[in-house]
């Protein structure tokens, strides 16, 4: 199967897609990528969402190549809506759905100027804030209206209040979509759209409940009355994998300084060994990761790419250095020619 199986309009969202590619080999593991592509109103792609799907598609594509040698599934998320408008922000939905489920690695990629690894983002919460008053004609018989722009304004007010008790990271933005809609009628409706952002999920919980109380307070003020709710799903912070980024920042550092290669032996298209080096210089390199596919064990595979690199290296005068395991096959790697001519300790410090 050398394609990727779509499904569409991934619950509520026509735009969705979900695309698979299985091994015939086992389903683990489940990698998947994240595409976006969504524009924003009047501007276009000004943040780089059309680079962000065409990149996670390639990555699918070329990884999918892998899975007639190894296990596994390629999937990648069509995700929407990630400036907003309706139903915002798929992945929001995609989590609630439990899409993600068995799901090993999500991984998406950010165009900038700068290559750096996962980066930290603010926990969002959308809100709209409407407010209900009684319309009165504002010359004739103002006494009797309940002003909506009145409490929104003083919504807005109390909010300005709030920010000098907050901390850094909390965000509180917002505008007016429904101010009223004439000079000389008292204003018995309106509206407003929020986002609060904060650098946690609890954090943006906490004051998001003190700006819900502001907006009760506006209306209690004004005699009108007020309705919060949801304009698309809210997104919690990214929580960045120290583990993923450092094993990403050694591989791209050796590709990048030509400080590792990796050499494969095939039976027909079937990679079935392979072996890498974790470090080179001028004049040494480290073999540290060997592997051979079991059912090919025992047949000289293994002995091949070893052969193989090893004889890559010394032609260009490099020593070849062996990681591994204590003890671990020793006869093997004997047989091979390698002496033993040290140890290593590994030492584990907490962060």
């Amino acid at each position: 199967m050398n394609y990727l199986q779509i499904e569409k309009n991934i619950v509520g969202h026509p735009t969705g897609f979900i695309a698979r590619k299985k091994s015939p080999l086992g389903a683990y593991p489940k990698i998947s990528f994240l595409a976006e592509y969504d524009a924003l109103p009047n501007l276009g792609h000004a943040c780089g969402h059309n680079i962000i799907g065409s990149i996670s598609l390639a990555g699918a594509i070329a990884l999918g190549e892998t899975l007639k040698n190894t296990s596994g599934e390629i999937i990648v998320f069509g995700c929407p809506a990630e400036e907003g408008g309706e139903n915002g922000s798929a992945k929001g939905s995609f989590v609630r759905e439990n899409l993600f489920k068995d799901i090993d690695v999500a991984m998406i990629i950010h165009p900038g100027t700068e290559n750096l690894t996962t980066g930290k983002s603010l926990a969002v919460n959308p809100l709209d804030f409407e407010f209900f008053g009684t319309p009165a004609h504002a010359s004739g018989c103002p006494e009797k209206g309940k002003n909506a722009l009145d409490a929104l304004l003083h919504f807005f007010n109390g909010i300005a209040t709030l920010r000098q008790h907050l901390t850094p990271d909390i965000k509180i933005h917002g505008i007016i979509t429904h101010g009223g809609d004439a000079p000389n009628i008292i204003p018995s409706y309106t509206k407003a759209r929020f986002y609060i952002r904060a650098a946690t999920k609890e954090g943006c919980d906490e004051v998001t409940e003190k700006v819900v109380a502001i907006a009760k307070g506006a209306a209690t003020m004004t005699g009108c009355k007020e309705k919060v709710s949801s304009f698309q799903n809210r997104v919690d912070n990214v929580i960045p994998t120290p583990i993923f980024d450092d094993f990403y920042v050694d591989v791209n550092h050796k590709l990048r300084h030509n400080a590792t290669r990796m050499y494969g032996v095939y039976d027909g298209t079937k990679l079935v060994a392979m072996a890498m080096t974790v470090a080179e210089s001028n004049n040494g390199a480290v073999l540290g990761a060997v592997s051979c596919h079991p059912d090919y064990r025992k047949h000289g595979y293994g002995s091949t790419v070893v052969k193989y690199i090893s004889n890559r290296l010394i032609a260009e005068n490099k020593t070849v250095y062996l990681h591994r395991a204590k003890n671990a096959n020793q006869s093997f790697y004997n047989n091979l020619g390698f002496e033993q001519c040290g140890s290593w300790q590994e030492y584990y410090f907490e962060r």
